[in-house]
C-alpha cells in the first residue's frame, strides 16, 4: 500500500498555531513588551469565545459578527474596549493574510468584517 506524505508547509495551521507564529515574528521584530502583551491579551480574549484550535479557514464573517455580539452582550465592555479587541484581531488577520495562512477567498472578507464591526458599534 502506498503511503501519502504531506508536506508540513501544506498543512493548514490552526488559529492558535498561526498566532504563535505571529507572536514569534513580532518578538523578533523587537516590538515593545506592552504591545506583545496587548496582542496576547486580546487573542486570549477571542479564544474565550472561539475555538482557536480550529483551522484558520474555518473562521468566517459570521464568526466575527458573533464575536461582536458576544462582546456587546457581556455588558462590561464599552464601545472603545470592543473596538480595541477588534483592532487587535484585525492586525492578527492582516498578518495571516500576508503569510497566506487564510485561503484567498476568506482573508479580505475577514479584514472588512473586523473594520465594519468596529465601525458598526458606534451606530447601535
Amino acid at each position: 500500500m502506498k503511503t501519502i506524505q504531506m508536506n508540513l508547509s501544506e498543512k493548514e495551521l490552526t488559529i492558535r498555531e498561526a498566532f504563535k507564529e505571529f507572536y514569534k515574528i513580532k518578538r523578533v521584530l523587537n516590538l515593545a513588551e506592552d504591545t506583545l502583551d496587548f496582542y496576547e491579551f486580546n487573542f486570549d480574549y477571542f479564544g474565550k469565545f472561539y475555538d482557536i484550535d480550529r483551522p484558520c479557514s474555518d473562521l468566517t464573517q459570521d464568526d466575527i459578527f458573533e464575536y461582536i455580539i458576544y462582546l456587546k452582550n457581556l455588558g462590561t465592555l464599552k464601545d472603545r474596549s470592543i473596538n480595541t479587541r477588534l483592532s487587535a484581531l484585525r492586525t492578527i488577520v492582516y498578518y495571516f493574510k500576508s503569510k497566506r495562512i487564510f485561503a484567498r477567498r476568506y482573508h479580505n472578507q475577514l479584514n472588512k468584517m473586523c473594520k465594519k464591526g468596529a465601525n458598526a458599534i458606534h451606530h447601535t
